[in-house]
């Protein structure tokens, strides 16, 4: 039986930048050319991870993911950057973000990211259902 694919959310300069990788590894990504886009895709789509550049168009990408956690609170999401720092860096993760890689960014380190990300999602998944299991006294 073949694994199901993962489903990615990216913006579209993120998507320039990581397609030639996402396609190598079978993940099936869905790209937003603007930031409501990203929104309606995730109100109408469960995404596994989100790859959002730090500069969109009309926010930046941590505001963007604060608006999609809204919608998907355990969505896990990749912000991507050219213009890097330590403080964004932080400020992204205190507010939420998986992961921060800065550009340009070997494809592996990426993919690395990506993987931990999604197995990470997979692991929450399972607690939660365990949890629920163990809540209603229901037998794997």
């Amino acid at each position: 039986m073949a694994a199901e694919k993962s489903w990615l959310l990216m913006t579209i300069e993120t998507f320039w930048n990581c397609s030639r990788s996402v396609g190598v590894c079978h993940y099936e990504a869905v790209t937003a050319l603007r930031e409501e886009e990203a929104v309606e895709a995730v109100k109408a789509q469960t995404f596994d991870l989100a790859i959002v550049d730090l500069q969109l168009m009309q926010r930046d990408g941590i505001a963007l993911m604060e608006e999609l956690h809204l919608i998907s609170p355990d969505l896990p999401v990749l912000i991507l950057t050219a213009h890097g720092s330590i403080e964004s860096a932080v400020e992204a993760m205190k507010r939420g973000a998986y992961g921060y890689v800065t550009k340009p960014f070997e494809f592996r380190d990426l993919l690395l990211q990506i993987e931990r990300a999604l197995e990470n999602r997979r692991l929450a998944s399972e607690i939660t259902d365990c949890r629920v299991c163990w809540s209603t006294n229901t037998i794997f």
